[in-house]
């Protein structure tokens, strides 16, 4: 990170998406792997990429974290359940986050953008 604030200054915006193939399956079929692999990629991806930039941020407010997840994170589909649990992940990390920077940050955000059609959605 100071290579990156050394070379182009103070971040003032950072975007967090992941997209990932999630095996479809209900709790009794998923295959653990893929759960502790969906796990562990959304939210920690977002985690440590904000953590790694906030003291940046930070520095003189005015910054904006814009966090991409999914409807899903709070409307519940049919054989979806490691990705409707990562994305509520993502949406309560950054409830906390909003919480805990408020006073710092001119702004943090979560999108949850209905469906788009893509090879994730006919997967």
């Amino acid at each position: 990170m100071d290579i990156i604030s050394t070379d182009f200054g103070r971040p003032k915006l950072l975007v967090n998406k992941i997209a990932a193939i999630i095996q479809k399956g209900n709790v009794a079929d998923l295959d653990v792997d893929v759960w502790d692999r969906a796990i562990k990629s959304y939210p920690s991806g977002p985690f440590m990429v904000s953590r790694s930039v906030m003291p940046l941020m930070q520095s003189d407010g005015g910054s904006a974290i814009v966090n991409i997840a999914s409807m899903l994170a709070t409307v519940p589909a049919i054989k979806a359940c490691a990705y409707f649990a990562n994305h509520g992940q993502l949406l309560q990390l950054y409830c906390a986050v909003t919480s805990d920077y408020a006073i710092d940050f001119a702004r943090v955000k979560v999108i949850s953008s209905g469906p788009i059609r893509t090879e994730l959605l006919t997967v």
